[in-house]
């Protein structure tokens, strides 16, 4: 398993949110007329790619995307290793603040507020008043943005996607922040996911910089070798309750939500063993196999049944967990599997919930 990375609190983060939205709009997740905006914005989203700015500050906006945005950062962020200190964030395409209150519960001490719109800018200092971080905020659209020396992390929320093609990301992000740490976060749909994983595919190529996830690997991504497939992530959203009635009320209240993500920093790359589950694990007659990608590309883990607690620990491995590569633990490879047995059980992380006895 990888080291852990900078953490989020997340459930701090929500409940701020949420207390936050009842004291601007008392009821809100009852009302049906947030809900209609939150509604034609997340359709404006998927399918046009460009929400208007006068929506994008709106609190309606502000509560069906911001915990997405929470939640999503919070995902990303923890791919960064624990020592590069969260100090000054600039954060590209800020919004209504959303992406920001993530970084302030991962213990930013300062964050730079890059949003073209004034409004969505008023929102977002609304809603991180009070709290321990010194906001900066600055009117500029995120192509014009101006540099922020000093900077130790650069964030964009849901903001490459809406981009042109031609729009150098990493150049972007450099020229804004020299030197900082870099995380991105997108839709995990098609389009949005592809961009990034090309973005990544160049990024591995320089010897200057250091790519944290979420691949563990420098190979190129196999995921880019038939124009229809993609790469993405699956998280739980685990709102709270009166966010959770505000999903339910626009009629976008899954459990789970898709994103594609990218964190790099600038440094010297290093060996990076391991490989990445990247879907749901299989159970199949007599066998778990769980789809993982590494150095190797794209590959499946495999346990018989009949070795019960791995068996169960196999299929309790959730998507984006880092394993150490199999080969070089000694499991048996036939074509695209690697199979462990009981004497390769050490790779696998144990989960109370799933490790207990009975059958699988």
């Amino acid at each position: 398993m990888a080291a852990a990375g900078i953490a989020v609190d997340v459930d701090g983060a929500l409940a701020h949110l949420e207390a936050f939205l009842a004291r601007e709009a008392p009821g809100f997740e009852y009302r049906h007329d947030l809900a209609d905006v939150a509604r034609g914005a997340s359709v404006a989203y998927t399918e046009t790619r460009a929400i208007e700015v006068d929506v994008a500050a709106d609190l309606a906006y502000l509560a069906h995307f911001g915990p997405r945005a929470v939640v999503a950062v919070a995902r990303a962020v923890a791919a960064l290793p624990a020592d590069r200190r969260v100090d000054h964030v600039v954060d590209l395409g800020a919004g209504s603040g959303a992406s920001a209150l993530a970084w302030a519960f991962a213990g930013a001490r300062r964050i730079t507020l890059v949003e073209r719109s004034g409004p969505a800018l008023g929102l977002a200092k609304r809603l991180l008043a009070g709290l321990d971080v010194a906001v900066d905020a600055r009117a500029a659209d995120v192509l014009q943005a101006p540099p922020v020396p000093g900077a130790s992390h650069l964030s964009a929320a849901f903001v490459v996607g809406e981009l042109a093609d031609d729009v150098d990301v990493a150049a972007l992000c450099e020229r804004v922040a020299p030197g900082a740490a870099v995380v991105i976060v997108d839709a995990g749909d098609r389009p949005r996911a592809r961009r990034l994983q090309h973005l990544r595919d160049g990024l591995v190529r320089r010897d200057d910089v250091v790519v944290f996830g979420p691949c563990p690997h420098r190979d190129p991504c196999p995921a880019l070798v038939r124009e229809r497939d993609w790469c993405h992530d699956r998280v739980e959203k685990g709102l709270p309750g009166r966010l959770a009635a505000f999903a339910r009320l626009v009629g976008r209240d899954d459990l789970h939500m898709s994103l594609a993500w990218l964190c790099w920093g600038r440094g010297q790359p290093g060996a990076t063993p391991g490989v990445v589950v990247i879907g749901e694990p299989r159970r199949e007659k007599g066998r778990a196999r769980v789809p993982v990608c590494g150095p190797a590309g794209l590959r499946f883990l495999q346990v018989l049944q009949r070795d019960k607690a791995l068996f169960r620990r196999a299929l309790a491995l959730p998507r984006g967990t880092r394993l150490p590569t199999p080969t070089a633990a000694g499991a048996s490879v036939a074509g695209d599997t690697w199979s462990l047995g009981t004497e390769l059980a050490s790779i696998l992380p144990v989960d109370a919930n799933h490790d207990g006895g009975g059958d699988p």
